[in-house]
């Protein structure tokens, strides 16, 4: 068999929208549930005499299990099937949501809630998985849809889960999530696993990728130990750029997302249902940003822009940054309402060119450790609203806000440096993916069909 990089590119496996679809979906369970809880906190305080502070201590302890799950999944990521690991955690999950609302202590919704924040870690696996499902001139589209799930589960937990709450009880917040649960676990059973780096391999081989260059690990980045797979993902300068430049407008986007309502309720003296109405201007304007900042990237990079995700998560970050102060700033409600849609949509789409950044300058073997990183660097972002508040106790919600404005600018100036890097990196990538293609025979090898996938 001829060696594939050296003519015309192997044939593409198209797995159609089926795997986006139900990998979205694992979104809209994880972010839905976290808004359902909100919507059971009085029943929660009320059954179990409970208070604020020790209710408060669920979402904090289920973000430091997520942390420690993520980086078992992204392990296990790169070791083994990667569907039947977001399966396996999907179930579990599921069958945990139920035990949440059948709890009769607080002890036991506690743990519940605690099995159930580690099993949604699955992020480090999906993206794993979109790198390989999806073309690379594509990624950043793709990136951006599955992390829409996430607004659309937010819309549903909010809507469905105080409807349910308030009909039903607090339980129903929880056992709403059973039925989607199971229905997206057989989905995720019946998607085709792809190959490892197969989306690589053929992008390498269209644009006629150099040899592999020294210091790769070739065929030994799935299996390697902890401290050589940690130790090869520490020469990627452009990945640290990205992680730290994300992670610093994180600090932004999650205040936004606590401190939104009450800056109108207090700023411009809003009833909480007109204060909702308005920050859901920023849900908007984050539907629109995260798939249309990946749209435009991709789009750029295929007309020859090689750095576009690095320019276009730098610039989206900064420019909201600036637009946020402008409208924290605002004086008139008719002036910072427009301003916070703006702002969101800008901030929204660094978010999905950042992601498709991080795969791209990661291999394939790396990818769900790599992924692990992300969540890690995620959940420093979530220091935002507490910093965000203990501005607010010596200058005020408004003055706060302004004050954290800034930071999306310094985010988007430290991915900038990622361009340094990024070709360079990049360029391992595809080298190594030809590489891997050599030694396992050719591109044939790189091919794993299923019964949503076809081959063109």
């Amino acid at each position: 068999m001829s060696n594939p990089a050296a003519g015309a590119p192997p044939a593409v496996v198209r797995y159609g929208w089926v795997p986006l679809a139900v990998l979205a979906a694992t979104n809209v369970l994880q972010s839905g549930e976290g808004q359902s809880l909100s919507q059971a906190v009085k029943g929660i305080e009320s059954s179990f005499h409970v208070s604020d502070a020790v209710v408060g201590w669920i979402p904090a302890a289920m973000i430091m299990l997520g942390v420690a799950g993520s980086f078992v999944v992204g392990l296990l990521a790169d070791r083994t099937r990667r569907t039947l690991v977001v399966t396996v955690a999907t179930v579990t999950w599921t069958l945990c949501m139920g035990l949440t609302g059948f709890a009769t202590s607080f002890v036991l919704l506690f743990l519940a809630r605690l099995l159930v924040g580690s099993l949604e870690s699955t992020g480090p696996a999906s993206v794993s998985l979109i790198s390989d499902y999806f073309p690379v001139g594509s990624r950043a589209r793709s990136m951006g849809l599955w992390l829409s799930g996430a607004i659309v589960g937010s819309l549903v937990g909010l809507g469905g889960g105080g409807l349910l709450v308030g009909a039903f009880g607090w339980r129903w917040a929880f056992w709403m999530w059973v039925p989607l649960g199971a229905v997206v676990a057989v989905w995720l059973l019946a998607l085709p696993e792809p190959a490892r780096g197969s989306q690589d391999h053929s992008w390498a081989v269209g644009r006629r990728a150099p040899a592999a260059p020294g210091g790769g690990l070739g065929l030994g980045y799935s299996p390697a130990k902890l401290r050589t797979a940690f130790g090869q993902l520490a020469r990627v300068p452009s990945l640290w750029c990205g992680l730290a430049g994300l992670t610093v407008s994180g600090l932004l986007l999650n205040s936004l997302a606590f401190w939104g309502v009450q800056y109108f309720e207090r700023g411009f003296g809003l009833t909480p249902a007109g204060a909702g109405g308005i920050a859901a201007l920023a849900a908007i304007g984050a539907f629109i940003g995260l798939p249309g900042g990946g749209v435009l990237t991709d789009k750029l990079l295929r007309r020859g822009a090689v750095r576009a995700r690095v320019y276009v998560t730098a610039c989206s970050s900064a420019a909201s940054g600036l637009v946020f102060l402008a409208a924290f700033l605002a004086p008139a409600l008719a002036l910072a309402a427009p301003l916070l849609l703006v702002g969101s949509l800008l901030l929204s789409a660094a978010i999905a060119p950042g992601e498709a950044l991080l795969c791209d300058v990661v291999v394939a073997g790396l990818r769900g450790r790599g992924g692990s990183l992300r969540a890690a660097a995620r959940s420093l972002a979530a220091l935002g609203p507490p910093l965000t508040g203990l501005l607010a106790e010596h200058l005020g919600l408004r003055a706060a806000l302004a004050a954290m404005a800034p930071v999306a600018v310094a985010g988007g100036a430290v991915v900038l440096m990622a361009a340094r890097w990024y070709q360079d990196d990049v360029a391992l990538v595809a080298a190594e993916s030809l590489r891997n293609s050599s030694a396992l025979g050719g591109a044939q090898a790189l091919t794993t069909l299923g019964p949503a996938a076809t081959t063109s």
